[in-house]
């Protein structure tokens, strides 16, 4: 056609431009390989893991809340959360017979007793630190309840809850500097225990006993659970 004429793409620039541009992304891509995993996957798995942090012998979850008869609460959105116990609990207890959970779509009463551990013929009663219906239970923790020693906050994550009115209930739950200042005060009541013994429950590496409450207390150490759980 006169006035027309086709531009064959082989014939010019274009696929030179193409093919460079193709190399740049490509580059791009192997870049971020090497560096490692990418920045929003990294973030999904920085979100997964918790982020621990030790006082003196025992460890704190960040962003999680504690109640004070040693229980916590991870919120999962504006109207569920995870619920598990802390550090201080599983290792005072050391690893539970049986862990007795309320069923799916039972209610829990913040400050009632909301589940309970078996131990040598005992039961450790447990307060539920917030309000709200029981939505999931971790079958995994019922079966293995040595998950609960591995990794608290974790793993060893109890239930998870729907719950109303989260920002009023949060109000008596400590986080940050003030769940510190909690744990050391528990830290300065577990070293009254010991009358300046610290050896009878610790083991090699300076740690503790799992259980060490029964070291400390050997015959009365039911009742001293159940003055640090608050359910004496």
């Amino acid at each position: 056609m006169e006035g027309f004429h086709q531009v064959d793409l082989f014939a010019t620039k274009g696929i030179e431009y193409i093919l460079v541009i193709g190399f740049l992304v490509a580059f791009t891509l192997y870049i971020k390989y090497l560096n490692g995993t990418p920045k929003k996957l990294r973030q999904k798995v920085n979100e997964f893991e918790p982020q621990l942090s030790l006082v003196d012998w025992f460890y704190l979850a960040k962003d999680y809340l504690y109640h004070q008869g040693h229980s916590w609460v991870l919120p999962q959105g504006a109207t569920e959360v995870k619920i598990g116990v802390d550090d201080f609990l599983q290792k005072m207890v050391g690893k539970p017979d049986k862990i007795n959970l309320p069923d799916v779509g039972a209610a829990i009463y913040q400050n009632k007793v909301g589940w309970n551990f078996e131990i040598d013929n005992k039961t450790i009663d447990i307060l539920a630190p917030i309000d709200g219906k029981v939505l999931e239970i971790n079958k995994e923790v019922l079966n293995n309840p040595e998950l609960l020693n591995k990794n608290s906050y974790k793993d060893g994550w109890l239930m998870k809850v729907e719950v109303k009115n989260l920002p009023t209930q949060k109000k008596v739950l400590f986080t940050g500097n003030l769940a510190k200042a909690w744990i050391e005060d528990t830290i300065e009541n577990v070293n009254l225990m010991m009358n300046g013994e610290p050896g009878v429950v610790m083991q090699d590496g300076g740690s503790l006993m799992p259980g060490f409450i029964k070291e400390i207390s050997k015959e009365n150490w039911h009742n001293e659970i159940k003055k640090f759980l608050l359910t004496e």
